[in-house]
């Protein structure tokens, strides 16, 4: 039932005018063997944010091996983007996923976000448990929340870029188009 879930999800979403935000169990949940959903309605702080620097505002081109799915060719990390009217597709990825490298992980599973956005649904396999560690669907989206002003004055690219790589597989460490 999760595909019928999920599209219940984004629909109601869409109609409420909600973004979803989901950190599976290992990828930004701070409870450990919890999966959480996040609704959030702050559409012009992520409007902004995003369009500048993070999933909306970056350019997307059509996997090599399906018509059904979408990469951002400049994010080194292993993503996928989805169309959210085929919630299926999503959800055999993450079972095709999870059945070929899940045993290198404490539950089982492969910890993950979903990010529902503008260009579609991102999703992002984590290498690394975070949880507790601060980084889920948003951080990956290009979110990434400074605790002050200070600290928002003094991160780079760089140091968004090595947050990251602490968590997500590198392009080049997993060919995550085999999944679909």
């Amino acid at each position: 039932g999760l595909t019928e879930e999920l599209e219940k999800l984004l629909n109601f979403a869409d109609a409420t005018g909600f973004r979803v935000f989901h950190n599976g169990d290992g990828a930004g949940a701070s409870i450990p063997n919890h999966e959480h959903w996040h609704l959030a309605d702050f559409e012009f702080a992520y409007e902004t944010a995003g369009g500048l620097y993070g999933f909306e505002g970056s350019k997307c081109e059509r996997s090599r091996k399906t018509s059904n799915a979408f990469i951002m060719p400049d994010f080194p990390f292993a993503h996928l983007i989805f169309d959210q009217n085929n919630p299926e597709s999503i959800v055999s990825f993450l079972r095709r996923l999870g059945n070929e490298i899940g045993h290198k992980f404490p539950n089982g599973s492969v910890p993950h976000i979903i990010y529902h956005g503008r260009q579609g649904i991102l999703v992002a396999p984590f290498k690394n448990c975070a949880n507790g560690r601060g980084l889920g669907s948003g951080d990956i989206a290009g979110h990434f929340v400074c605790g002050s002003e200070e600290e928002f004055l003094r991160a780079t690219y760089e140091d968004c870029i090595n947050r990251l790589e602490e968590v997500l597989f590198r392009k080049d460490e997993i060919d995550i188009e085999k999944f679909l």
